[in-house]
């Protein structure tokens, strides 16, 4: 690793804990929140309203601990469902090979829907923030505490379903200021 010129500012990751996965439903792009003049909130009755249901009973069920404490890494893959037929940016002998391929670049739906739909999804709900004991499940307090993030995008095999993956972990950040 190169070493930060005089002047520079350098940022290096400290893991303190290990990645821990979790897998949950196939990704919807987050919606639009409306707003009723008072307050914002996505309507109850909208797909992502109900994946997001779906996805926190995923997660509280393999997330068995309290949230984590400082800032956190997040690894995304979002693995999409195979469409019927082969889209037109496909190459064909990839979309013959069944296997799974990467989403073109510039088709929708975008990324970062899809990363605050799992980020929502991650946090303890606003109404129990103040409830002693209601975080444990939940991996994050606040999804604000996401420091880093990674996300790929990619078309399921024919074999596979559809789904997300989350790498999680908590991490340390060291500044070094070198010069003036």
């Amino acid at each position: 690793m190169k070493s930060p010129r005089r002047g520079q500012l350098a940022l290096a990751l400290i893991p303190e804990c290990p990645l821990r996965t979790l897998t949950f439903p196939a990704p919807v792009p987050a919606a639009r929140a409306r707003s009723n003049g008072a307050r914002r909130f996505h309507p109850e009755d909208s797909a992502y309203a109900r994946w997001r249901e779906e996805a926190a009973i995923a997660i509280r069920r393999q997330w068995v601990a309290a949230p984590l404490v400082g800032p956190v890494e997040l690894k995304v893959v979002f693995i999409l469902a195979r469409p019927e037929t082969r889209p037109t940016w496909c190459p064909k002998d990839v979309w013959a090979s069944g296997a799974r391929f990467r989403h073109a670049p510039g088709c929708g739906p975008d990324v970062d829907n899809f990363l605050k739909a799992v980020m929502d999804a991650l946090q303890m709900p606003r109404e129990l923030r103040t409830v002693k004991g209601a975080d444990f499940g939940w991996p994050l307090r606040d999804d604000g505490a996401v420091a880093v993030s990674a996300q790929e995008k990619w078309i399921a095999s024919s074999t596979e379903a559809a789904r997300t993956v989350v790498g999680i972990r908590a991490v340390g950040w060291t500044e070094v200021f070198l010069g003036r």
